[in-house]
């Protein structure tokens, strides 16, 4: 008889792997154990400070110094042509140079919006976790509505009051007026 290989059955659910002789190869033994050199650092920044070596790099990368781009934008100015006063080509350039303006002002709003944010921080920890066991009490707290708070003051004064003895004046859970034209409501 002879040998019989195995067959794979694939099934709708499985999800198709790659074959492993498609996958990449293990890792050499060598980049395991690498040895890295001594440590070739300068020793006159040994030897500095940390506020010196962090002056130091600043330095080198200069970051407080304006870009080149910047530079070239000081001494070559944009000169727009001369233009008759009241001309078409003079107010599209100027109300194009009024929506740049205005644009780059709202992006600089909406940063300072969103850094203002960040920086206040969540104030999730700082909430109080609701306190009561009322479904009534806890969905009015989460309305907001200022009748639905006028409601629960009243049932603070005297808790025995219930719904019915608040009158006809009362609102339901939106804050608006609840009007059963004559009829009271099905229980």
């Amino acid at each position: 008889m002879a040998p019989t290989t195995p067959t794979t059955t694939f099934y709708p659910g499985d999800l198709p792997y790659a074959r492993p002789a498609l996958m990449r190869p293990p890792s050499p033994a060598g980049s395991i154990n690498t040895e890295y050199g001594p440590d070739e650092t300068d020793p006159k920044e040994l030897a500095m400070s940390d506020e010196e070596f962090e002056r130091k790099i600043l330095a080198e990368l200069k970051i407080d110094q304006p870009a080149d781009p910047e530079v070239q934008a000081d001494m070559m100015p944009i000169r727009f042509p001369f233009f008759q006063p009241g001309s078409h080509e003079e107010r599209v350039v100027y109300q194009h140079t009024l929506y740049m303006l205005e644009k780059r002002v709202q992006e600089l709003d909406e940063n300072e919006l969103v850094e203002s944010i960040m920086m206040r921080g969540s104030s999730v920890q700082m909430d109080t976790p609701t306190s009561s066991n009322d479904v009534d009490e806890i969905m009015r707290s989460m309305m907001g509505s200022t009748i639905s708070r006028a409601v629960s003051e009243v049932r603070k004064e005297d808790p025995r009051m219930s719904a019915n003895d608040l009158g006809d004046d009362r609102a339901d859970v939106f804050g608006q007026p609840v009007s059963w034209k004559g009829k009271e409501p099905a229980r």
